[in-house]
């Protein structure tokens, strides 16, 4: 209670907006609601006319009435009747919007109305309306402090007057006219009995119910809550008459106030969602994946959704896996049917909305379903103008799975051997397949006749299409069809592919036809037809010996140009059984070479090459019967590259009917090479090959068969050809004759000849080269032939020796006649000497014995004979038998010491010796014999070589000594080296080399060798100048350097020297190695010969070394020699490539640091070679890691290029 006199205020208190929240859960479970308990809010004007918006409904205040004259009017802020206003804002519970109304004692400023007047017997009141944007339902007031006091309430609580408050509500529907009457149950009274419901009071006219204040609540400033009233309305409302007044008149002097406060107002906040689904354009089949759905959910208001669900339910049976959903959407199943459950929006704006898009697999069965999308929410949707699910049709087609197959055990068959195809078609689908016609794509041309069994279906020649007939597959059925046809009689690949179609809609079409790109593989079979070998040998046209005849056919009519065939290039190549093609389709696919159609081909050639056998010599006869021009070549007219008229065995040129012609002809037993040219014009298209043997009535015509028939070359006869060998000693041994036997062979090689008539044994004896004897009608090959040798018997009578032979060509054939060889023998010796002593010689010293001796093998005297020994210059006190002798020119000339005859086997020995000259070097002594009697093959030699060196010995060596055990990578590290001769005589030449890790940096040489000796960075070698070095001298030489990156630093010191060392090389090489990180360089040097001799065995070293620091692991070592090479021997399990040149050494496993490896490869030289010229020879080695490659490759003797 707040007394005043003669005023009322109409307090509306309100607070802050706040979040929806549930007002009366029963019927709203989400509310809009204006709370005005702790407005903050600044003063107001008076009359406020204010419009306030919750969530998306607004209301309006304004029809502001007052009962006190002049409230209507005034401007005054004493006149105010809704206006915030902080003067009074402790008389209530927080702020307060007032609405006052004057005592009519109170005088006003700015107008006379009720200027004087009091109206003591007026009831005061004051109305304002509220209008809202749309009905609302539950609307509810929460007043504060309706109540009522007296003049005499106890200690002046009553404010001066009497007063009884009154809060009416008048509320309308949305048409205006339509009350909407409170009752009892929807009015909350104060707890304290302040106050009382009453219905159906009539204010201005209008009916209102009302709250009447029963009793005083609170105190003047300080209402109690526990008189706060709550109303509630059951029905809509689209505005609402609010008339506070005070049912007593005025009593007393005191200008009075009374007011009342509205704190709270709310009501259902209304949206109105709906959904929307459409669906996919694309056909649904059963068990398919479907296109994508979008389900659409909206709120069109007017207020903001809460809680809004949003899901749609599949057909039954339908699935949907997470692939097909949307991020977040989950999906539960129940009885059969699942639903998608796009998740609960928590709020949904008005006018908001959110789309999805779905598919999923739809069901097995064909028919028509529904897709429902559903959406809900807790906010009010009275009216409900949209609906609240959403259904599109799923119109589900039949869908099968036709999945077609096609296979065979047979992939390689004979020509004539029945094949069989069995096509499988099986539907996977959920649904029949109708319509479904399997197919099977087999070659063209393969003829009806051809097929035992087509399962009911046929067979198009043109084509190649096996069609069967069409069928209804039901869902799980399988279906099996058996081809079987013959091989056609020549050689071809068959490919035979399955295919399908069917009427029904395929889920997977790829499986259906194997003929498309993707198409399977097992819907693919392949045949390769052959013909028989049947025995056949020799050169193949086709590359593949092969029984029948290779067949070329060519595009156009060659019209009898016989050059046609070598100038073009066939478009078809086979290998035909037989030339029997009785009838235009009987040829095969022809096509496109040729023109017109595969059952009736024209504007084509052909060409047939091979060989006919004839198993027993005789007179045979052969026919052509062509439609149109066909001739025939046998044997040696058969090979020409454009065989002639003249030459051909059969004419039958020209474009004409079928017409036959034939040759009778002589032939031989075994192969003749066929050649048939063939060509078609236009009209019907005619070939077949026959013969008879023996005189054979012509009525008999048998086509050749394949049995004779060989897709191969054969032979002409080959002949003999007889020579006259050179005249051989009868003191030889087994001799190669010279020139060889001979043959010729027009068509191939001479391989082997066959020995008829032999020498007598007297005469000699006919050999091989390994020394076997010859026998009579022995046969051997050409090579042995060219080897085949005659020893004359020793001694035996000189004369002309003859033995007859014949020659055999390459397919076993003999030479028509025989060939006579002639060997001419003469009387002959031979002489021979040899010469023997000291091997070394040391200068001015005496050389020790020579011996010399000079025989005569015989069988015959030798006359004439000369014996002779040339000694080395400047050599002196010369002794012969131990006799001083003066020899001329060096030469010692033994003919004053013996006779110029020597008696077969007679042998003359001397001995001699003299001072060695004073000079150091080789020297070469030889020992001749000559004579004037014929020595024939001159077995044994008639000089002989003793090489001699005469030298000085000295001993040079080497050591060499690491500056530390290890030294740390990248850290000065040094090697001191000595060169020495320890003599006793000077050492010329002598060169000292330190092999040290390639690319070494910081290399510095001090002490011998500075600033001439050198660090090669690629070889990693250190090289010495060359000097001279006098018994007992020693250079010592410090090499410093930065250790590797990694790994050790190996160095290898050698020394060499022009002197002989007698064996002493020992000390020549020595290493050290000085360990640092792990890293390794494996390096080669190749050394050896720079030049040999043909027929000598040449040998080259390969070293292969681990520079370190680290162990180096799978070294591949490799050599380049020249190709071709012959004896070709390589140590270590190593291997040599002939067509390459190149020797490859197993991989090392592992190299340690400073460790060589010494490979040695040796061959027989075929000519003079000059590595470093003609023939590079070089050593490569290789290893993962090697820190310097550079030094991977070296080249003879350590030269730095090829």
């Amino acid at each position: 209670m707040k007394p005043s006199l003669q005023s009322l205020l109409f307090l509306l208190a309100c607070a802050a907006f706040g979040p929806p929240r549930i007002a009366l859960a029963q019927t709203c479970n989400q509310a809009s609601t204006r709370s005005y308990r702790n407005d903050t809010g600044t003063t107001d004007v008076e009359k406020r006319t204010a419009t306030e918006t919750i969530l998306g409904t607004s209301f309006t205040a304004g029809s502001y009435l007052s009962g006190a004259a002049g409230a209507s009017t005034t401007a005054s802020t004493t006149n105010d009747i809704y206006t915030l206003s902080s003067t009074y804002a402790a008389q209530i519970d927080g702020r307060a919007l007032i609405w006052r109304q004057n005592n009519s004692t109170q005088t006003f400023a700015n107008t006379t109305a009720n200027n004087g007047t009091n109206n003591l017997s007026t009831p005061m009141r004051a109305t304002v309306t509220l209008t809202f944007t749309r009905e609302v339902s539950n609307l509810k007031f929460r007043v504060q402090d309706i109540d009522k006091g007296n003049l005499n309430s106890p200690g002046g609580l009553g404010g001066g007057s009497d007063y009884t408050d009154e809060f009416g509500l008048y509320a309308l529907r949305a048409d205006g006219t339509t009350r909407v009457p409170l009752t009892a149950g929807d009015v909350v009274l104060g707890s304290n009995n302040t106050n009382a419901f009453v219905a159906g009071q009539t204010i201005d006219g209008l009916t209102h119910d009302v709250v009447r204040g029963t009793a005083l609540n609170g105190t003047t400033t300080a209402p109690s809550l526990a008189g706060d009233v709550t109303i509630t309305f059951a029905a809509p409302v689209k505005s609402v008459r609010l008339t506070f007044r005070n049912l007593n008149t005025y009593q007393g002097t005191t200008t009075r106030l009374q007011t009342i406060g509205i704190e709270e107002i709310s009501w259902c906040a209304q949206a109105d969602v709906t959904t929307t689904i459409t669906a996919p354009t694309a056909t649904l089949y059963a068990g398919q994946p479907t296109g994508n759905y979008t389900a659409t959910f909206s709120n069109n208001g007017p207020d903001a959704a809460n809680n809004v669900t949003r899901r749609v339910t599949l057909p039954a049976s339908a699935t949907a896996t997470g692939a097909q959903l949307p991020t977040g959407a989950t999906t539960t199943i129940a009885n059969g049917i699942t639903t998608i459950n796009f998740g609960t929006a928590a709020t949904v704006a008005a006018n908001g909305s959110s789309s999805f898009q779905f598919s999923y697999t739809a069901p097995n069965t064909a028919a028509t379903y529904v897709v429902q999308s559903n959406v809900g929410t807790d906010a009010g949707q009275t009216p409900n103008t949209l609906p609240d699910q959403a259904t599109v049709n799923a119109v589900v087609n039949p869908a099968a799975d036709v999945v077609t197959t096609l296979a065979t055990a047979q992939t390689s068959v004979l020509s004539g051997a029945n094949i069989t195809y069995t096509a499988t078609v099986t539907n996977n689908g959920p649904s029949a397949a109708n319509g479904l016609v399997p197919q099977v794509q087999l070659p063209a041309g393969l003829t009806t006749a051809a097929f035992s069994n087509l399962s009911g279906g046929t067979y198009n020649n043109s084509t190649g299409i096996v069609t069967f007939q069409a069928i209804t597959l039901n869902s799980g059925g399988t279906q099996t069809y058996p081809i079987t046809f013959v091989a056609p009689n020549y050689t071809t690949t068959i490919n035979g592919v399955a295919s399908s179609t069917a009427t029904t809609f395929d889920a997977n079409a790829a499986n259906n036809n194997g003929t498309s790109n993707a198409g399977p593989t097992n819907a693919q079979v392949q045949t390769t037809v052959t013909l028989p070998l049947n025995g056949c040998t020799g050169t193949a046209y086709s590359g593949t010996a092969s029984s029948g005849l290779y067949a070329e056919y060519y595009r156009g009519y060659f019209a009898d140009n016989l050059s046609f065939f070598a100038n073009n290039t066939p478009g078809i190549t086979r290998t035909d059984g037989t030339l029997n093609f009785p009838a235009s389709n009987s040829w095969g696919n022809l096509l496109p070479t040729a023109s017109n159609s595969v059952d009736d081909p024209d504007q084509y050639s052909a060409r047939y090459r091979g060989s006919i056998t004839i198993p027993t010599a005789g007179q045979y006869t052969f026919y052509l019967n062509s439609d149109d021009a066909s001739y025939l070549w046998l044997d040696g007219a058969a090979l020409a590259a454009t065989p002639t008229l003249a030459s051909a065995s059969i004419n039958n040129s020209g474009a004409h009917a079928p017409v036959t012609k034939s040759v009778t002809l002589n032939l031989s037993a075994g192969s003749h090479n066929v050649l048939i040219y063939y060509g078609e014009q236009a009209g019907g298209n005619i070939l077949t090959f026959t013969y008879n043997a023996g005189g054979a009535s012509a009525a008999v015509q048998p086509i050749v068969p394949n049995s004779v028939l060989c897709a191969t070359l054969s032979n002409v006869p080959p002949l003999a050809v007889g020579n006259t060998n050179v005249a051989i000693p009868n003191n030889a041994g087994q001799t190669t004759l010279s020139p060889s036997l001979a043959g010729t062979d027009q068509d191939g090689t001479v391989t082997n000849y066959a020995i008829v008539t032999l020498p007598t044994a007297a005469q000699g004896v006919l050999r091989l080269a390994d020394g076997t004897a010859v026998t009579q009608n022995q046969v051997i090959t050409a090579a042995q032939a060219a080897g085949l040798t005659f020893q004359p018997t020793f001694g035996s009578v000189p004369g002309n020796v003859t033995f007859t032979f014949s020659a055999i060509d390459n397919a076993g054939q003999y030479s028509n006649e025989v060939a006579t060889y002639t060997i001419p023998v003469i009387a002959s010796a031979d002489v021979t000497t040899t010469l023997a002593g000291p091997a070394v010689l040391n200068a001015g010293q005496p050389s020790g014995n020579f011996t010399a001796t000079f025989t005569n093998n015989g069988p015959n005297q030798a006359n004439g004979v000369t014996q002779q020994v040339t000694i080395p210059a400047g050599a002196t006190n010369v002794l012969v038998n131990g006799v001083a002798f003066t020899p001329t020119n060096n030469v010692i000339d033994f003919a004053t010491l013996s006779s110029s005859t020597l008696a077969s086997g007679a042998t003359n020995t001397f001995t001699y010796s003299f001072t060695v000259p004073n000079t150091t070097g080789t020297v070469m002594q030889n020992s001749t014999v000559t004579t004037t009697t014929s020595q024939g093959p001159n077995s044994l030699t008639d000089t002989a070589n003793l090489t001699s060196t005469i030298k000085a010995v000295a001993d040079v060596a080497t050591t060499i000594t690491p500056s530390a055990s290890s030294v740390a990578n990248g850290q000065t590290a040094s090697f001191t080296v000595t060169l020495a001769n320890n003599g006793p005589s000077s050492a010329a030449g002598v060169v000292g080399t330190v092999q040290l890790p390639i690319g070494l940096a910081g290399v510095n040489i001090t002490g011998f060798g500075a600033g001439t000796a050198t660090y090669n960075s690629a070889t990693g070698v250190v090289t010495y100048p060359t000097v001279t070095y006098a018994s007992g001298t020693t250079n010592t030489s410090t090499i410093s350097f930065t250790m590797p990156a990694n790994g050790s630093a190996t160095g290898t010191a050698s020394i060499s020297t022009t002197t002989s060392e007698a064996g002493q090389t020992a000390n020549d090489v020595a290493s050290a190695t000085i360990n640092g990180r792990s890293v390794f360089d494996v390096t080669t040097r190749i050394s050896g010969p720079a030049t040999t001799v043909a027929g000598t065995l040449t040998t080259y070293s390969v070293l292969t070394t681990n520079n370190g620091p680290s162990t180096a692991a799978n070294i591949s070592q490799t050599v380049k020699l020249p190709i071709n090479l012959t004896n070709v021997f390589v140590s270590n399990g190593g291997t040599y490539d002939a067509s390459n040149g190149v020797v490859t050494f197993p991989n090392l496993p592992s190299l340690a640091n400073g460790i060589v490896v010494n490979n040695t490869i040796s061959f027989m030289a075929p000519t003079l070679i000059a590595p470093a010229v003609d023939f590079p020879l070089s050593a490569t080695v290789a290893a993962s890691g090697d820190s310097n490659t550079n030094n991977n490759t070296a080249y003879l003797n350590g030269s730095a290029t090829p």
